[in-house]
């Protein structure tokens, strides 16, 4: 061969000639499980082995492994979330939170205007009319002050506020007061003189 040139052999051996599958090995180990030193052995829970004669797995973020021998992870229901990879469970969304995914690997916090105050929640709950919720991840909403109401339903701040039918601003920022006699009072009303 010319200098500098590489040349390779296909007759390579490994320990004098031993075959890499020790001859005491199961013919294959199943799914759900994997060959360790000297027999077969179940994945610990949050790991998976998905085909015959393969390694154990971490289960992704999102997902699960309750028990041994899983050949699949679970994806996180509704309602939950899987944070890290290697978990034995999905969590429940805390208060103030949801998830409406399947392998959630984190439940939002609920928006201004909206809320959950029970675990596992799905979806957030638009504040009714009268009420807000002027922070992120809020587990109530606020009622507005005696005497008044919102227009519409998933207030964000006590300055969505109004005062009810029947009642008005004498100017901004002051308590409502009952309308006077004769005077037209419709929702959210600022006197104007």
């Amino acid at each position: 061969s010319a200098t500098g040139d590489i040349s390779f052999s296909s007759d390579w051996s490994f320990g004098e000639n031993i075959s890499g599958v020790p001859a005491d090995r199961p013919d294959s180990c199943a799914a759900g499980s994997e060959y360790n030193s000297s027999a077969c052995r179940l994945c610990s829970p949050g790991y998976f082995s998905p085909a015959e004669d393969s390694t154990c797995l971490q289960c992704p973020a999102g997902t699960y492994s309750a028990s041994e021998g899983s050949s699949a992870c679970a994806s996180a229901p509704p309602g939950s979330h899987v944070p890290e990879a290697g978990q034995t469970e999905a969590t429940l969304c805390g208060l103030g939170y949801a998830s409406s995914e399947i392998g959630a690997e984190f439940c939002s916090p609920c928006s201004t205007g909206v809320y959950t105050s029970v675990q596992g929640a799905t979806e957030c709950v638009w504040c009714a009319k009268g009420s807000y919720a002027d922070r992120t991840a809020s587990t109530t909403c606020a009622a507005c002050p005696t005497g008044e109401t919102t227009a519409a339903v998933a207030a964000e701040s006590e300055a969505d506020c109004i005062c009810k039918e029947g009642s008005y601003r004498a100017s901004e920022n002051t308590s409502c007061l009952a309308c006077i006699e004769g005077m037209s009072c419709p929702e959210g009303s600022i006197a104007k003189f």
